[in-house]
């Protein structure tokens, strides 16, 4: 009997580094593929296949390269279809499409946080970057990565728009989002108050009960100090939908947001010497309420923020 489990556990040692191998060799081939020239939907299928397993082997799963390569072979798959549905006027394969750079940008994701090695000394301590002052990263594929994220912004917005048109809100919703994340609204705010746009209209058509994927696109561009971004996604927005008193209410909250953090990024000016900044805001807000409470009289929110603004314009000096 132990010389049977004694067989049985050299056969299993020998065996493992046949698959181990088997794995890198994988990730080898697959490499191959995406390099290639090769155009055939059915190669890129055949090529997610072997990736997958790859990225489930104990081994393999750990490596950075692993999952960049799957991020490529979505994105060839990406391109594959897209020249497809551009030849032969086929929008079938919209969806997987979709699916496609969502799963690369997932892929792509955990290859950044497998590339990003924290460096120590020899007893465990940090090594300190001089020229940063934080702990040293050591990385392999970021650069790459990071440049392949870019470069794909402007697809996770077409692909976004056309799973509008599919009606595939849910998708789209989270593409948009990838895509705008590539942009910064100094530089991009014609583009990424497009895409946010379309963004609220996904959340809007998604139709969740709490409105939380709304508030959800909102709060980002509040948090990412976008107000004048968000008070041009909600213009449009009630551009469109002009009897929505919601959408009032959400543009006032822009600006009392934008009030606030101006208010805070002065704290040695008084009052008085905000006045200035301040004053056209609050009373730009306090019409925009005004004209919520135009809709919906009721809105016990709108009115609540009428009586707030009116107090602040008190305060400044400028009653209406």
């Amino acid at each position: 009997m132990k010389r049977m489990l004694k067989v049985v556990a050299v056969a299993m040692m020998l065996m493992l580094p046949g698959t181990i191998m088997a794995q890198k060799k994988v990730v080898k081939e697959v490499k191959k593929i995406v390099k290639s020239d090769n155009f055939d939907v059915n190669t890129y299928h055949k090529a997610q296949g072997m990736i997958r397993a790859a990225m489930t082997n104990d081994e393999t799963k750990g490596d950075p390269e692993t999952w960049l390569v799957a991020a490529k072979v979505e994105l060839g798959l990406y391109g594959i279809l897209q020249v497809r549905k551009m030849m032969n006027d086929d929008n079938s394969g919209v969806k997987e499409s979709g699916q496609a750079l969502l799963d690369a940008y997932d892929y792509m994701t955990q290859a950044l946080k497998l590339d990003t090695i924290r460096m120590v000394d020899k007893a465990g301590n940090p090594l300190i970057d001089s020229k940063t002052g934080k702990q040293a990263i050591k990385t392999k594929y970021s650069e790459e990565i990071k440049g392949m994220l870019k470069a794909h912004a402007t697809d996770y917005g077409v692909a976004a728009s056309e799973l509008i048109l599919a009606e595939d809100y849910t998708m789209a919703y989270r593409l948009f989002d990838i895509g705008c994340d590539q942009y910064s609204s100094a530089r991009d705010f014609d583009v990424l108050a497009e895409m946010r746009y379309f963004q609220m209209y996904a959340a809007m058509m998604m139709k969740s009960p709490d409105g939380l994927s709304v508030l959800n696109v909102w709060e980002k561009m509040l948090d990412n100090g976008e107000y004048d971004l968000a008070i041009a996604v909600c213009d449009r927005l009630i551009t469109t939908t002009p009897n929505s008193a919601d959408l009032y209410l959400l543009k006032g909250n822009t600006i009392l947001n934008k009030v606030q953090n101006i208010v805070m990024d002065n704290p040695n000016s008084t009052t008085a010497e905000l006045v200035p900044q301040l004053r056209p805001l609050l009373e730009k807000a306090l019409s925009v309420f005004e004209a919520g409470a135009a809709i919906e009289p009721e809105n016990t929110w709108i009115q609540q923020n009428i009586k707030n603004v009116n107090s602040m314009l008190e305060q400044t000096g400028s009653n209406k």
